[in-house]
């Protein structure tokens, strides 16, 4: 608080985890903030168009660091940074940008960073990026027959029945799901964007969409050929059947200027290893067993995030 951020992480999350970012992920941004930077989120809506989704994420993010850069910043200096002065004369866009993601925002952030060469398109500078859990399968692997023809009528009629539902019983002056309470506790607080996408993605495919725009080959050719980013560090973790970060590695290795990158595999318990909303458990009357095994799962988990942040801020300080 009241101190110079060393830089800025601009963070995007998985499918649906994404949506709530500040839940899904709390323990690993707060530990990002902790060690001094300006963490900026970015939720998205899950959509089957990458390249579009990436643009108005790039968008959300200029629009973001511009504002920013209108704000007075502290004064007092923070450990490592650089010099309060400086920030004062430049504003936020003298602190360096880390591009941070986790699986598909880990695509999203690759293409952020290919933008520029296949469009033209505008993109806030990044100094470096983190990208764990790399993957980006077709429909077909992604969505369980996705591209099945039987899958897009059969999805139309239930969207079609439960909009005229939805119609009726707003017009009968009964309650509907809009007038539930929302809930107030952080899992059911994760949970509701992740409900409300679904209903994004079930159009979506009732619409017909048979894959991704641009498809995954064309996503890999499109990275390998434009992506810019001076300095890029993939992660996979152990148990992520999932994981194509090694693929990825050799997409990036032959782009003649993306750069430096790195390669870890991690301890972790697969894709989900970033995750960690500091829940709550509750021991309701006497401590049983199973309140201790919930806490221990909990205690567990938060250890790995914390081990991992400090992982990838030692890898962003030596970008420095």
């Amino acid at each position: 608080e009241n101190q110079t951020p060393v830089g800025v992480v601009h963070f995007l999350g998985g499918a649906f985890a994404g949506a709530s970012p500040q839940l899904s992920y709390a323990a690993l941004l707060e530990g990002f903030a902790k060690a001094g930077y300006l963490v900026i989120t970015t939720p998205f809506d899950l959509t089957f168009n990458h390249l579009q989704c990436a643009k108005s994420v790039a968008m959300s993010l200029d629009r973001c660091l511009t504002a920013l850069n209108t704000t007075p910043a502290p004064s007092q200096p923070s450990d490592d940074s650089i010099s309060s002065s400086e920030v004062a004369s430049n504003g936020y866009r003298s602190l360096p940008v880390y591009a941070v993601g986790h699986s598909n925002g880990s695509l999203l952030h690759l293409l952020i960073g290919s933008l520029e060469g296949i469009d033209g398109t505008r993109v806030p500078d990044v100094k470096a990026s983190v990208l764990m859990s790399y993957n980006n399968k077709p429909v077909s692997e992604a969505v369980p027959g996705g591209l099945s023809p039987q899958v897009a009528p059969v999805l139309s009629q239930v969207k079609t029945l439960g909009d005229i539902l939805k119609t009726q019983l707003s017009s009968s002056g009964l309650p509907t799901i809009d007038d539930i309470p929302k809930p107030t506790d952080s899992l059911s607080q994760a949970a509701l964007p992740f409900i409300e996408q679904l209903d994004t993605t079930l159009s979506e495919l009732a619409e017909g969409a048979v894959d991704f725009t641009p498809t995954p080959t064309e996503s890999r050719a499109l990275i390998q050929q434009h992506y810019r980013v001076p300095q890029t560090l993939l992660i996979e973790f152990e148990d992520d059947n999932t994981d194509e970060s090694p693929e990825m590695l050799d997409v990036l290795n032959k782009n003649q200027v993306s750069g430096v990158v790195e390669y870890q595999k991690l301890p972790g318990v697969g894709h989900v290893t970033p995750l960690g909303a500091d829940l709550t458990w509750e021991v309701k009357g006497a401590f049983s067993p199973l309140d201790a095994i919930g806490q221990a799962i909990k205690s567990d988990g938060l250890r790995r995030v914390d081990e991992l942040t400090n992982n990838i801020l030692m890898w962003m300080k030596r970008r420095v």
